[in-house]
């Protein structure tokens, strides 16, 4: 399963975006949100070392991705909070926000790692 969308509550609060731990298929050992990227900036660039999801919050998000099983390029649309994409090991992947106000938050199985040899993190 590539894509899932995570049930969105809404009144006059707010919005409310729970993820579970048992709705992904891993424990989650990290968390972090991605935000107020400036436009036209890309983030990942990079192969997943592990399970991974990404998860809109607000705004839009495309996300490409070469499945580290073949050398198709995907891409993903991500519209509506709540739309989610997994990755796995060896997936390289690449997003960009829509605009400032937009933002991702990734789930990760392993605790980071510490930045690759010249990448920043």
């Amino acid at each position: 399963m590539r894509v899932q969308k995570f049930a969105t509550y809404s009144d006059d609060r707010g919005r409310l975006l729970p993820v579970e731990h048992a709705d992904l298929p891993y424990k989650p050992s990290r968390v972090f949100v991605v935000t107020a990227m400036p436009a036209g900036t890309s983030r990942g660039d990079h192969a997943v070392r592990c399970r991974e999801t990404i998860v809109l919050v607000s705004g839009g998000a495309e996300v490409h991705l070469h499945d580290a099983e073949s050398t198709e390029l995907e891409h993903f649309r991500l519209a509506t909070p709540g739309d989610t994409v997994h990755l796995n090991p060896g997936d390289y992947v690449s997003y960009t926000l829509d605009d400032p106000a937009s933002t991702v938050l990734v789930l990760a199985e392993d605790p980071y790692p510490g930045p690759s040899k010249g990448r920043r993190p």
